[in-house]
């Protein structure tokens, strides 16, 4: 059994001199600490919250000898177009705990009571896929 962060293999694009700099970067894959849980039964997604921290760590060795993720060569080219996706979101903020104690948080209030509100806005932005043609 694993007790420790497991090493995350990363892709270094780094221009090729070994010195992250300006537009350089790292990629890896990471789940974050909140989830989504398919119900293939139903064809839908519940949003499971992470009770206990909001954050995610990740062991990652830069220099050296770490983990790298590997690349396959590519067969064929790809000949989909992707023309439309779907996307989940979810707001969920932890602002009110009745007992100020346990595992019980809940967001914002609702309620027709006086100075309250019954209805809110949010704004959403879903961010560019980014495709190149």
């Amino acid at each position: 059994m694993q007790d420790d962060l497991i090493e995350n293999a990363i892709m270094a694009v780094d221009g090729g001199d070994g010195i992250l700099n300006g537009t350089d970067y790292i990629l890896f894959y990471a789940q974050g600490s909140d989830e989504w849980i398919k119900d293939s039964a139903n064809q839908s997604f519940s949003h499971g919250k992470n009770i206990y921290s909001d954050r995610s760590y990740y062991f990652l060795t830069i220099n050296g000898s770490g983990k790298r993720i590997t690349t396959n060569p590519l067969i064929t080219l790809p000949n989909i177009t992707v023309s439309s996706f779907s996307d989940r979101y979810f707001h969920a903020l932890d602002t009110v705990n009745f007992l100020s104690s346990g595992k019980e948080w809940y967001g914002q209030e609702f309620s027709s009571l006086p100075g309250r509100k019954l209805t809110r806005s949010f704004n959403v932005t879903i961010p560019s896929l980014g495709c190149v043609e």
